[in-house]
């Protein structure tokens, strides 16, 4: 878990779905914004079903706030995940966004 990434995500200015996936995702975060969290634990943790958080999730692809990246495909078998990094810089505007937190 990243305080510093979770820190930046409170101030993103989404809506609330994908507000409470980012901050899902920065617990499972380096202090670099990378992560691999299951979409079934995504889901789990902010009280919608899986496909409801596959959306909110791949919307904040379509914004660029999270990329993927690796294993593009999704998981092929349970164990193996999206990485995901959170742009900071989409969030704040500073590509050293985490620093000063």
């Amino acid at each position: 878990m990243s305080i510093k990434i979770s820190n930046v995500v409170w101030g993103y200015q989404g809506n609330v779905s994908a507000k409470l996936a980012l901050l899902a995702m920065a617990d499972y975060a380096d202090d670099r914004g990378i992560c691999w969290p299951g979409m079934g634990a995504i889901a789990k943790k902010i009280c919608l079903s899986k496909s409801q958080a596959q959306r909110v999730v791949h919307n904040l692809i379509d914004e660029g706030v999270l990329s993927v990246t690796g294993n593009h495909e999704g998981g092929y078998f349970k164990t193996m995940t999206r990485r995901y990094q959170i742009n900071l810089d989409r969030l704040t505007g500073s590509a050293d966004a985490a620093e000063g937190s």
